[in-house]
């Protein structure tokens, strides 16, 4: 058994990667009752209203206050009607000052657009958007088969079902990124019954980011964007953030407490 524990987490969820020796493993406290929780570590903020697009809607913040740069992070949610995704964002800060740099991260998202990088700029938010299907929407240069989604997944059948995901970013040398993003639907089933032996984690995307690769720099009028670069550290104040909205302009979705599980965030070795 001392083998096959050190490949699962707390909660018995499996690990992609090991977790950096000498560091801590953080989890979702458990038995947590309301929708507003901050132990100093461990923070979330359910049900709030969002101006997304110039519409109120329901959305849900979900995050360790803690910095890392490699880490593999992990978590299952329900996908409860009107759902419009759950994400991870990584290597970013506070995404509340828009005069610096904090808000740069990246975006891993249940959504066709699953690959993001998000960049800070005056008036509101960049982003360079990635299906990873079969051209980038922006330069359209066409996705080489290894940086290609693995399989397609039919969000309109995950409703009122369990997804685990895991994102992953790693350095690779001092100018490259490695992003992976793994799926898991048959750990949880319909009936909200966790088996860790039913679980299958499958890649569903690998990229490398790196210079000009995933972005732009561009500047119009007073706003910027920035996402050319490969994010190689985390930023000031950098945070594992989930997010989880409701589709834009519903202000009625409720998220509880019992709609997500096993959330971690670790720091993990380089392969």
């Amino acid at each position: 058994m001392g083998k096959m524990r050190e490949k699962l987490d707390k909660f018995c969820v499996k690990k992609i990667y090991s977790t950096k020796p000498g560091t801590a493993e953080l989890y979702i406290p458990d038995n947590i009752a309301s929708d507003n929780y901050n132990d100093g570590v461990y923070y979330q903020k359910l049900n709030r209203i969002r101006n997304i697009g110039g519409e109120k809607t329901r959305s849900n913040d979900i995050c360790f206050k803690k910095s890392m740069v490699d880490q593999e992070v992990t978590g299952y949610f329900k996908y409860v009607n009107d759902l419009a995704f759950a994400d991870a964002k990584l290597r970013g800060g506070h995404h509340s000052n828009r005069s610096d740099d904090s808000a740069r991260c990246y975006i891993f998202a249940i959504k066709s657009l699953k690959f993001q990088k998000e960049y800070p700029h005056d008036g509101g938010y960049s982003y360079s958007m990635h299906n990873l299907k079969t051209k980038d929407r922006e330069t359209k240069r066409e996705y080489g088969p290894e940086e290609r989604i693995k399989f397609d997944l039919n969000f309109d059948g995950l409703r009122e079902r369990w997804i685990g995901f895991k994102g992953v970013t790693i350095n690779e040398g001092s100018d490259k990124v490695r992003c992976e993003m793994h799926l898991d639907t048959e750990g949880i089933d319909a009936n909200g019954s966790f088996d860790h032996t039913r679980q299958n984690w499958r890649l569903w995307y690998s990229v490398l980011d790196e210079d000009g690769k995933y972005g732009f720099d561009k500047q119009d009028g007073n706003k910027k964007r920035k996402t050319s670069k490969a994010w190689t550290t985390a930023q000031k104040n950098s945070t594992v953030q989930f997010r989880v909205d409701a589709e834009k302009g519903n202000t009625s979705m409720t998220l509880k407490n019992k709609d997500f599980r096993f959330l971690s965030a670790r720091e993990i070795t380089r392969p």
